[in-house]
């Protein structure tokens, strides 16, 4: 009779187990950052961080986690995070894929999780580019950078830094960033 309970008890656990809310992966990230410096966001200056997308099954951009340094209040309006496709080594600028809406912003350095403005779809052996820019030469701040810089690593694989207006210039420096 024991042995039957136990053998009841076992079945009723594994639904249970198997019913818990799965924890979100990061697709690729170079948290936690060194962070020393930030690169200027504004309408001259932009900076795009790529990545490419293993093969196999897509994922559902659950949102992207970025590192800032906030001067200026008025970057909750002027500061733009959006993701783009590929073009041959660059960020495709034509028209974004998906938007990332930023939260509410405080002054001084944080990490800043990003909201996609609808549902996306990464697609796999497919390379895209966060692009981070600014519509305002009056709000201060940037995208915090690795120093020493520090490639991102995860389940994708990273396709470079550029920066830039347009940002299509290969750059050395990565920006922290966290794409899940």
């Amino acid at each position: 009779m024991m042995l039957r309970t136990v053998q009841v008890a076992t079945l009723f656990l594994v639904p249970t187990c198997l019913l818990s809310p799965a924890k979100a992966i990061d697709i690729i990230s170079n948290f936690p950052s060194n962070d020393q410096i930030a690169s200027d966001i504004d309408p001259t200056f932009s900076k795009a961080m790529g990545f490419t997308m293993p093969s196999g099954v897509p994922y559902t951009l659950s949102g992207a986690t970025v590192s800032l340094f906030v001067e200026d209040l008025g970057a909750q309006t002027a500061w733009t995070f959006d993701l783009f496709a590929d073009a041959s080594g660059n960020p495709d600028l034509a028209m974004p894929l998906v938007s990332l809406s930023l939260p509410s912003l405080a002054l001084g350095d944080a990490n800043v999780v990003l909201t996609p403005t609808s549902s996306f779809t990464l697609q796999p052996n497919t390379t895209y580019w966060l692009v981070g820019g600014s519509s305002s030469s009056t709000s201060f701040g940037g995208w915090n950078r690795n120093d020493p810089s520090k490639t991102p690593t995860d389940l994708a694989l990273s396709a470079g830094a550029r920066s830039g207006n347009p940002p299509l210039n290969a750059n050395l420096f990565f920006n922290s960033y966290s794409i899940g």
